[in-house]
């Protein structure tokens, strides 16, 4: 079964996906978290450099955008010119956004593609709509590029023909706001985590379970509404396999770990055994012990939303059948990944080489901040997180207590959050006949809080 649990409050919208009771993706959303991906702006040409066939583009607002020509002809663009473009990928470490200009705009059952031709079908649909589907753009002019997507599968001919009319006009409304933009800046924000939700998970999950009532009305058929005076992500026991994306060490439950390094370049994870030998058969055990760190690995990978190249340390194996027997297991479980993810084999050095397709910003960076006492060696968890957790704690307490006063002592760091934080405004929603007390207190670690009734 697959479920998605939605929380949302004024300070931030999180999501968690889980199939067969297991973690399998991490989202959220504040006014702290800027997302770019999808997002098209009006760019203005910045620098052009021949030798590596691309341009850097302005997007306003101190952003910048790496646009690679891909064989165009680079005399056609001109610093100082403007050209409209779509972000492709995040920041990643101190690389710019990469940009797009073949544009595309996401529905429910449909990616129009304004700047191609042709018609594409999901692969996931079954060969015999796939033709049908097909069939109703055969003999029509079309003036773009269509992408039908799996949701296409199960809808009606007319409903598939109107969102494709709705995508157009969406179309040509970016372009009207395009023309009359001054100067380079923001010409279409993509959709917010609930809307992307709705718009691309709902075919295929089958259930969403969720706190905020209007999220719930929109999902109605599938969805399950949260009163209970629980945080929704502690009732369900998530939250600490969301706050594990933070740690560099995961145990496997057979007593062996993964260990996770990061670099710009890449991804090192290195796989241990740890005391967990066995008795009888080391080659037997060191196997079954890479199968399992197999699987958690994909899931971790797709949990942290790591990318780019990966490279993993498994425990050396003798028999060259269990290697093989190892990148089959990467394979399929590398299938559950929505993400293009590949594995390409086994060095020489014996580590297992893996790529996945770069989007979004690794999913700690929604959780950790970097700490400026160690000139960025370590990491702590963002002083929004620990509010919401401070939340959480309190939302406990009042079940049990209704208490008449709280008292909340925080660390200077997340003391001085509270001014940009809904903290306060939340707390004040949620416990109207409490008096809330804030103190600072300077001799608290970073992260550390304490509450009193």
């Amino acid at each position: 079964m697959k479920i998605i649990y939605l929380d949302k409050n004024l300070y931030c919208t999180r999501s968690a996906y889980v199939w067969n009771g297991e973690l399998w993706g991490f989202n959220a959303e504040d006014k702290s978290i800027s997302r770019f991906v999808a997002n098209i702006y009006k760019a203005k040409i910045a620098r052009v450099v021949s030798g590596l066939d691309a341009v850097f583009v302005d997007l306003g607002k101190s952003k910048t955008g790496f646009l690679p020509l891909c064989g165009k002809d680079i005399s056609g663009y001109k610093e100082g010119n403007y050209v409209m473009c779509q972000v492709k990928r995040d920041y990643f470490g101190s690389k710019d956004m990469a940009v797009k200009e073949d544009i595309a705009i996401a529905g429910n059952l449909a990616i129009y593609l304004p700047r191609s031709q042709g018609v594409n079908v999901s692969k996931k649909i079954t060969t015999d709509r796939r033709a049908e589907l097909i069939k109703l753009f055969v003999g029509k002019e079309c003036d773009a590029g269509i992408i039908l997507r799996t949701a296409a599968e199960k809808a009606e001919r007319e409903q598939v023909l109107e969102e494709i009319e709705n995508l157009k006009s969406k179309w040509m409304q970016i372009e009207e706001t395009y023309r009359k933009m001054q100067g380079a800046g923001l010409v279409y924000r993509e959709l917010n985590l609930c809307d992307r939700i709705k718009r691309d998970e709902m075919h295929e999950i089958d259930k969403i379970i969720t706190n905020d009532y209007e999220t719930y009305k929109e999902f109605e058929g599938k969805a399950e509404f949260f009163d209970k005076n629980y945080d929704l992500f502690d009732y369900y026991g998530l939250s600490r396999d969301i706050e594990g994306i933070a740690n560099k060490k995961v145990d496997l439950p057979n007593g062996g770990s993964l260990v996770f390094d990061y670099t710009e370049a890449c991804t090192l994870v290195d796989v241990n055994t740890n005391k967990h030998l066995g008795k009888d058969d080391m080659e037997t055990t060191i196997f079954e012990t890479n199968i399992i760190a197999a699987r958690e690995l994909i899931r971790q990978i797709v949990l942290r939303n790591i990318s780019g190249a990966i490279l993993v340390d498994f425990i050396s194996m003798k028999t060259p059948e269990h290697n093989e027997a190892l990148l089959e297991a990467l394979n399929h479980y590398s299938k559950l990944d929505k993400v293009c993810t590949s594995v390409l084999g086994m060095t020489k050095l014996g580590l297992v080489e893996i790529t996945r397709r770069k989007t979004d910003q690794q999913r700690d960076i929604l959780l950790l901040d970097t700490c400026k006492n160690c000139n960025g060696t370590g990491k702590l968890f963002k002083a929004e997180y620990v509010l919401c957790k401070v939340l959480g704690k309190m939302i406990d307490i009042n079940r049990e207590n209704s208490p008449r006063r709280f008292t909340i002592m925080l660390s200077s760091r997340i003391y001085e959050a509270l001014e940009n934080s809904f903290f306060i405004e939340e707390s004040q929603r949620r416990f109207p006949r409490a008096d809330i007390n804030i103190v600072l207190d300077d001799s608290m670690g970073n992260c550390e809080y304490r509450i009193q009734i």
